[in-house]
């Protein structure tokens, strides 16, 4: 994953919506092995990509959801409810239309709080 991120870098063409989804990326591969932490770092910093860069709504919302997934994680189902609400208010604003997998994801992680 830190590999992908590496290599999107160097495309003269990248966008911060390249940079949002390797973030995404690396922050679920963290979560998916039970680094909390590691996940969060992640998380934490394509929140402040996308607020700073603003993408489409849809990256923002997957910030989010990488940032709920990593305190679902770190046992802290406070803060992921919180950001699950982010992510829900967040897909609001995309022009994605096809989000049957985004709300998936959404389920699976009220369902581990």
């Amino acid at each position: 994953m830190h590999t992908s991120y590496y290599l999107w870098q160097q495309v003269p063409a990248h966008t911060s919506t390249h940079t949002s989804i390797s973030l995404w990326q690396i922050s679920r591969a963290y979560a998916h092995i039970g680094d909390g932490a590691n996940a969060l770092l992640f998380a934490e910093e394509n929140i402040l990509l996308c607020k700073t860069e603003k993408p489409d709504g849809f990256y923002m919302a997957y910030a989010y959801e990488s940032a709920a997934r990593a305190y679902v994680v770190s046992s802290n189902k406070a803060k992921a409810a919180v950001h699950i609400k982010h992510a829900l208010k967040a897909i609001q604003t995309t022009k994605e239309k096809h989000l049957e997998h985004f709300y998936k994801d959404m389920e699976v992680l009220k369902a581990m709080l």
